[in-house]
């Protein structure tokens, strides 16, 4: 049977980062620690980031793949929720290197890519424009990372309620910041600045 190569260097490096800063794991750590010389490590990645990017593509399209067999919406975001909870103590050592801005961009392209699958298959039921579409991904995705990415910094939080208060907001039905047009806002409420 072959081995998945790319697989073993992807498991090895997680395994490192879970025990060594992320920002002093280098290619060569990473080849001997797989028995294998750097022409197998560059034939699958280009550096490091190569390999951190794939990594969690690998876990969320794991997650969509599950998700698509969840009973329902709240259901499969649960299974994100515990990807993220599951791989806490790596995502926090990404999080706190030198590469963190990186890490936050791969993980909302990758969250991105997750909930426009997501609204691909319930297309049927929405009607949206594309250009509507596009921004909304872009603020789910963004915000939907945050609370991912702060899960770490937070005390036990109860799964249960987060799985509902992120589905609430996705579907919209936590609050409504703007009020619907043609609605009055009372003019206190809009301008709470004291007047000069």
């Amino acid at each position: 049977m072959p081995v998945n190569m790319k697989g073993v260097i992807a498991d090895a490096f997680v395994e490192m980062s879970r025990h060594k800063s992320v920002d002093k794991i280098t290619v060569t750590d990473l080849v001997e620690n797989c028995h294998i010389s750097r022409q197998p490590f560059y034939y699958h990645f280009k550096d490091i980031m190569d390999v951190v990017e794939w990594v969690i593509q690998r876990a969320a399209q794991e997650a969509l793949e599950k998700s698509l067999q969840a009973e329902s919406d709240k259901e499969a975001l649960a299974l994100f929720l515990d990807l993220a909870e599951e791989n806490q103590s790596w995502i926090r050592h990404l999080l706190l290197s030198q590469r963190r801005v990186q890490v936050e961009r791969i993980v909302v392209d990758v969250l991105r890519s997750y909930l426009k699958e997501m609204f691909q298959m319930k297309q049927a039921e929405l009607s949206i424009s594309q250009a509507d579409l596009e921004i909304a991904l872009d603020f789910f995705a963004c915000g939907t990372a945050g609370l991912l990415l702060m899960l770490h910094e937070r005390k036990k939080v109860e799964r249960r309620v987060l799985v509902d208060q992120i589905y609430r907001l996705l579907t919209g039905g936590i609050v409504h910041i703007v009020p619907a047009s043609g609605a009055a806002a009372p003019a206190e409420r809009l301008d709470t600045s004291p007047g000069v």
